[in-house]
């Protein structure tokens, strides 16, 4: 996946609708369910255990950045709109995970080799959650790393965008992405409507490279 250097305003690319996005180039990643077996708490792998996990099937991702700040947006079908976040209604969510070491097991890192998630709700607003992991049942909201959203919604298609820096506010808690760089990326999606939340999602199933043009 190539992050592409564009000339572009920021402020065009924080619109997830801009016309700008089409000069990126546009990658589409096949997503599948976590399975059940593998979910840390008890409840939830004996509640889960006959149910369909990963209702999102595809996400669509273009990414780029003008120099100073790094722009992914990502677009995915769910037919209905979860914002709530209350006992027995969740909300849908979205994420970008990262190796913090240039190598980690895509199931949420290990103890030796951790990863860095860029996780965004919308009703985190537009500042989304910088978490860290070393395994599964760790994850951690780590130090503000000054990610911004800007999310749109219609048809049954959400369209977000989640910005950066290139170079990390939050230390070893958050991965560079500076021109020339080459490391790994996933994406993960929660459709909360169907009762998707924590380790319960879609996600694409192995790391895919991602360079970021100089």
């Amino acid at each position: 996946m190539l992050v592409k250097r564009l000339t572009t305003a920021p402020r065009a690319l924080l619109d997830p609708d801009a016309a700008e996005w089409a000069a990126a180039p546009e990658e589409a990643l096949a997503l599948a369910g976590t399975p059940a077996e593998g979910q840390v708490s008890r409840y939830v792998r004996s509640a889960w255990k006959d149910r369909a996990i990963g209702a999102v099937k595809e996400v669509r991702v273009r990414a780029a950045h003008d120099g100073q700040s790094v722009f992914f947006r990502l677009e995915w079908q769910d037919a209905a709109e979860d914002r709530a976040h209350v006992e027995g209604s969740f909300p849908d969510a979205a994420a970008l995970l990262f190796p913090l070491d240039g190598e980690a097991p895509i199931s949420m890192g290990s103890s030796d080799h951790p990863v860095n998630a860029w996780y965004w709700r919308p009703d985190l607003e537009e500042t989304p959650q910088n978490l860290t992991a070393r395994g599964r049942g760790t994850v951690k909201n780590d130090v503000d790393a000054g990610i911004l959203a800007r999310s749109a919604r219609g048809d049954g298609v959400w369209k977000l965008v989640l910005a950066r820096a290139l170079r990390s506010a939050a230390g070893g808690a958050a991965v560079d992405l500076l021109p020339g760089a080459k490391t790994s990326i996933a994406v993960a999606v929660w459709d909360g409507g169907a009762g998707e939340r924590a380790g319960l999602k879609a996600f694409s199933q192995s790391w895919r490279e991602l360079s970021v043009e100089t």
